[in-house]
């Protein structure tokens, strides 16, 4: 089992002991089981307050912050305010407004961070980014699409329309993901100098 597998079954785990909680409590008071008399009864205040403490303190930052970073995921696709608001079945203003205060929000917050899975990056030299990776710079989190690593030691890793220029060994700080790679490599001509090159894209 690698790290990041680790990581998704220890947050399942997570969500599966906030969710039974919750639904223990709402199947006791449902069914009539919960004291509601004012009597104190021990069990079920501690289920009551165990269910409050997994939806309040564990579940609703968890589903916040991934509700932010699929808003921000939403806009860096190239989704439209249109598209946000018939998915979330909200209207049009509503949607925007929403989607402006996520991408306002820099850098995304620990939840959001957490559900993007970003809240370990590594740092390792410009050569070794791939596509698919999120770099971190300065508050910015953007992610790879390309990376060009030249002969001479020079690395262009291109997040969009924005393009990061580098030498091989500069120390970058981005989050691996686990996204298949095509490699092509040749020769460019810069010049009278020709540059053996490779180009690392989304496979």
């Amino acid at each position: 089992m690698d790290h990041t597998e680790a990581r998704d079954m220890a947050d399942a785990r997570d969500l599966h002991v906030a969710m039974d909680a919750i639904v223990t409590a709402l199947d006791e008071l449902r069914a009539g089981r919960l004291r509601l008399d004012r009597a104190r009864d021990p069990g079920t205040l501690s289920t009551i307050s165990t269910a409050l403490y997994q939806m309040t303190c564990r579940l609703a930052p968890r589903l916040q912050g991934a509700l932010d970073a699929l808003i921000r995921a939403h806009y860096a696709a190239g989704g439209s305010h249109g598209e946000l608001a018939a998915a979330m079945e909200v209207e049009r203003s509503t949607a925007q407004a929403r989607g402006d205060r996520v991408r306002k929000t820099i850098p995304p917050t620990h939840w959001e961070r957490w559900a993007a899975g970003e809240l370990e990056p590594v740092t390792l030299a410009a050569a070794e980014v791939r596509p698919g990776w999120t770099l971190i710079v300065g508050d910015q989190h953007m992610q790879v699409s390309q990376v060009v690593v030249y002969d001479t030691g020079h690395v262009e890793i291109s997040c969009g329309h924005v393009v990061h220029h580098h030498d091989h060994a500069d120390e970058i700080t981005a989050v691996p993901r686990d996204v298949p790679v095509a490699t092509t490599t040749g020769v460019e001509r810069i010049g009278d100098t020709s540059h053996e090159v490779t180009i690392y894209r989304r496979a």
